[in-house]
């Protein structure tokens, strides 16, 4: 299995701040490995600032492809469903491919739904707008990295991965 790429900035500054304490003499190796240790325990962002990122893409994301006001309203009440399912699934440690048919239902449901209670006028530009949140975008800039750099197995592994994600999201509007 090829581990996932992450990158959480708080735990980033955490260690740097860890490394110049030691390097300044502040802190001993072993408080060093400590604060180490519990960095590996840093949780990630809250719900509602994962949930207010998924309404603010879809929002602005709309209008970016064309949608009015009234889309990019209804791509931010489906950046909610969207974002609560989201972070549902992967809190139960939910297999990735199921979490992308399910974000992708979601947004294709809740599209319809919305549309049919009048909010929004443009259905594509709405599920458009939504589903760029959870696109396969950042594993396929991983793949063309690691092929780049010379790891060809990795890196198709990964191309993989973003394909099957793709299908995965695209099945599941």
């Amino acid at each position: 299995q090829v581990p996932k790429k992450s990158m959480h900035l708080e735990k980033i500054s955490h260690i740097e701040e860890i490394v110049n304490d030691f390097v300044t003499k502040k802190i001993s190796a072993e408080i060093a490995l400590d604060r180490l240790e519990e960095t590996k325990k840093i949780v990630t962002y809250p719900l509602f600032v994962t949930v207010l990122a998924f309404c603010g893409a879809g929002f602005f994301r709309t209008l970016m492809f064309g949608g009015n006001f009234s889309d990019a309203l209804a791509s931010f009440l489906v950046g909610i469903c969207l974002g609560i399912i989201i972070q549902t699934l992967n809190s139960k440690n939910i297999i990735g491919f199921l979490v992308t048919v399910c974000g992708g239902f979601t947004v294709g449901f809740t599209s319809i739904l919305l549309l049919r209670y009048g909010i929004g006028v443009q259905l594509d530009k709405i599920i458009v707008g939504s589903l760029i949140a959870i696109a396969p975008g950042v594993p396929f800039a991983h793949a063309v990295n690691d092929i780049l750099n010379g790891e060809q197995i990795s890196g198709n592994i990964r191309a993989m991965e973003a394909l099957t994600n793709g299908i995965a999201l695209a099945s599941g509007s």
